[in-house]
C-alpha cells in the first residue's frame, strides 16, 4: 500500500467513526522526518514542503493546566464555516468577479473543491483580490440567508448541491436561522493555510524571526476577533502597496479560545520577547483548542540552557505550571510506517 492510501485510508476511517484525528493528522506522523517541520497537503496525501529545525532550537510541548471545556454549536460553527465559505466563494463572488479580473483562471469553479483551494497562486489572483473576496463574505449570516443568496444570484441548484455533500445533518446544533460569524472563522482559514506556506519559507531563508511572529499571530487569530471592513480595506492597500501583503498576516478570528487558555500562551511568549527578542521563540494553542496542550519552538538555552531556570520560575510564579522543562522536549521522529511481515520459514 502505498503511503498516500495508507494516510487518507486511516484517516477518512476516524472521521466516520468519530474518533480523533484525521487525514492531516496521520499524514504527520507518517510523513514526519526526523528533525524537519513537514507541511502535509491532504487529498490526496502529500509533502508540500519542508525546512530543517535549526540546531539551536527545540520544539517543546507544555500542559497549561487549563481543562478543554467543549462548546459543540461553537465547535460546528467552526467546521460549518469552511464549506459555506468556499461555496460563497466559488459560486456567488467569483462569477461575479470574473467579469473584470483578467488574471482569474477560467476554470476556478473546477478548480476550488476545498478552501485550500482558494489561494492566490491557484486562481491566478494577487492578494489584494482574495482581501476583496473577504469584503463578499458576511462578517454573520445563517444558512437561510446563504441559500436566498444562492437561489437570487442564479446558484441554488449549487447550494443544494453543497448542503446534501458538506452538510447535511452532520451538524445537529447549526439550523437555518443559527447566526455564523462566517468571514472571520473562513478568514482565519484561509491565512492559516498561507501561514504554513510562509513559515516553511521563513524557515528556509533563515528568517526565525517571521516564523515565530507567524506562530503567535496564529494564536491571536484563535480568539474572537471580527475582520472588520476596514481592517480587510487597510490590508487590501497594503497589498497593492507589497508590504507584508501575504495572508499569513492576518489573525481571522476562530473562535476556539478562552481567557485562561490565551494568557498560557501570551505569558510566555511575552516573556520569550522581553528576556530574548523575536528569535527567543514562541508558543501558540495545540489540537482542538479551548484548552490542553501549548507548543512551539524555542532556543535551547530556554529549555536545556542558563535560561532554564528563569523559564520554570516564570511557568511557576505566574502560571502555576510545575514542570520540568527539559521533560517538554518533542524530538522529531522520522515516521510511522507498514510493518513489514517476517519471511517465511
Amino acid at each position: 500500500m502505498c503511503e498516500e492510501d495508507l494516510i487518507d485510508g486511516i484517516g477518512t476511517s476516524e472521521w466516520i467513526r468519530g474518533t480523533r484525528g484525521g487525514t492531516a493528522d496521520h499524514g504527520g506522523m507518517i510523513l514526519g522526518r526526523m528533525g524537519e517541520l513537514v507541511s502535509v497537503g491532504v487529498f490526496p496525501a502529500r509533502p508540500m514542503g519542508r525546512a530543517a529545525l535549526p540546531p539551536d532550537y527545540a520544539a517543546v510541548i507544555i500542559d497549561s493546566g487549563v481543562p478543554r471545556v467543549y462548546d459543540d454549536a461553537v465547535k460546528e460553527e467552526t467546521v460549518i464555516a469552511y464549506p459555506l465559505g468556499t461555496f460563497l466563494v466559488r459560486d456567488l463572488l467569483l462569477p461575479e468577479a470574473a467579469r473584470g479580473w483578467r488574471g482569474l483562471v477560467g476554470d476556478y469553479a473546477q478548480r476550488i473543491e476545498f478552501i485550500r483551494d482558494i489561494s492566490a497562486d491557484n486562481l491566478g489572483l494577487e492578494v489584494a483580490q482574495i482581501y476583496q473576496l473577504l469584503l463578499g463574505i458576511p462578517e454573520s449570516t445563517t444558512l437561510s440567508e446563504i441559500e436566498a443568496l444562492a437561489r437570487a444570484g442564479g446558484a441554488g441548484q449549487a447550494f443544494e448541491s453543497m448542503h446534501r455533500r458538506d452538510i447535511g445533518d452532520k451538524f445537529p446544533h447549526i439550523g437555518p436561522e443559527h447566526p455564523v460569524r462566517l468571514r472571520r472563522r473562513f478568514a482565519f482559514g484561509l491565512a492559516e493555510q498561507d501561514r504554513v506556506r510562509a513559515m516553511v519559507g521563513y524557515m528556509n531563508a533563515g528568517d526565525m524571526g517571521t516564523a515565530l511572529e507567524l506562530v503567535r499571530i496564529s494564536h491571536a487569530g484563535d480568539r474572537e476577533n471580527e475582520v472588520a471592513d476596514e481592517d480587510l480595506l487597510h490590508r487590501l492597500a497594503k497589498a497593492e502597496g507589497g508590504d507584508r501583503a501575504d495572508l499569513c498576516f492576518l489573525p481571522g478570528g476562530y473562535g476556539r479560545m478562552t481567557p485562561a487558555y490565551d494568557r498560557v500562551a501570551t505569558t510566555i511568549n511575552d516573556f520569550l520577547l522581553d528576556s530574548g527578542g523575536r528569535t527567543a521563540g514562541s508558543v501558540q494553542r495545540l489540537g482542538a483548542g479551548w484548552g490542553g496542550n501549548v507548543g512551539g519552538l524555542v532556543r535551547k538555552e530556554y529549555v536545556s540552557g542558563p535560561r532554564r531556570r528563569d523559564f520554570e520560575e516564570l511557568l511557576q510564579r505566574e502560571l502555576n505550571i510545575d514542570c520540568d522543562l527539559a521533560n517538554c522536549i518533542a524530538s522529531p521522529g522520522e515516521g510511522a510506517c507498514l510493518l513489514t511481515p517476517p519471511a517465511e520459514g
